[in-house]
């Protein structure tokens, strides 16, 4: 945990927070903090600051909180996600959490097991409380919004009908030959992303001809075989590297 998150409702009008629970436990056996001891808090949704340790007890935590930086922003980047099983799910959410993406689709498709629909993950307060772990990682405050649609088709729809104008969308397929660095897309640091990744083994053919209708790019994430886990976390790492070779390009004058 290396930023302690907090609602603005659990915030006084004196700008003291009580922390109990895994909060607390955290601070006390972790982090062994002492009364004037600083730890790094941020309000969900809000600023970042630090909180000045006022007691500790084994029931609760009492910090003086003190808000003055802004976090950093959520990337221009969207993410449609056929959904996995849940005990994957859980790691996915976490790491793109941590990773600043802005929304998430979790769609069904027809490798998807509809039985994953009925998991208790997929409940509103379950969700929050994965994509605030990933916040609390990355010392974040923005949570990125997410939807959960069951049939493809309308899943892709309020994908597609969600992007800008300009986004820049792109597919990433097992039976695509060229890598990202290869086909040729151009990406500034707020050059909006739609990613769209299957399931294990992939999108089925008529899955993939409704991508090109919707005008997503296919690329290759390379010959190994990866979980869809995996394939998340290194398609992005390698859009996010292309947005910085990128900008780096432009900063140095370069066409």
């Amino acid at each position: 945990m290396n930023l302690i998150l907090f609602e603005q409702n659990e915030l006084s009008p004196e700008a003291v927070l009580r922390l109990t629970g895994e909060r607390a436990a955290h601070v006390r056996e972790v982090i062994r903090a002492q009364t004037g001891a600083r730890l790094r808090v941020g309000q969900v949704g809000g600023q970042i600051g630090f909180g000045e340790v006022q007691s500790v007890t084994s029931s609760h935590v009492q910090l003086r909180v003190v808000l003055s930086e802004q976090p950093q922003p959520l990337l221009p980047t969207d993410l449609f996600l056929a959904l996995p099983r849940p005990q994957m799910l859980k790691r996915i959410l976490e790491h793109v959490s941590a990773i600043g993406v802005r929304r998430i689709w979790l769609v069904g498709s027809h490798r998807v097991e509809k039985s994953y629909f009925s998991s208790p993950i997929l409940k509103e307060q379950s969700l929050r409380e994965l994509l605030l772990r990933g916040l609390e990682q990355s010392r974040g405050t923005s949570l990125p919004e997410v939807h959960v649609i069951s049939r493809f088709n309308d899943g892709l729809e309020s994908f597609v009908n969600g992007a800008d104008r300009e986004t820049i969308r792109l597919l990433a397929a097992p039976s695509a030959s060229a890598e990202l660095g290869e086909i040729g897309i151009k990406l500034g640091r707020e050059t909006p992303i739609a990613l769209a990744i299957g399931p294990e083994g992939g999108f089925v053919r008529t899955e993939e001809e409704a991508f090109a209708v919707a005008n997503f790019q296919p690329f290759s994430l390379g010959e190994r075989i990866l979980r869809v886990e995996s394939a998340v976390t290194f398609a992005l790492g390698q859009l996010q590297m292309l947005r910085s070779l990128n900008s780096a390009r432009q900063g140095g004058g370069e066409a």
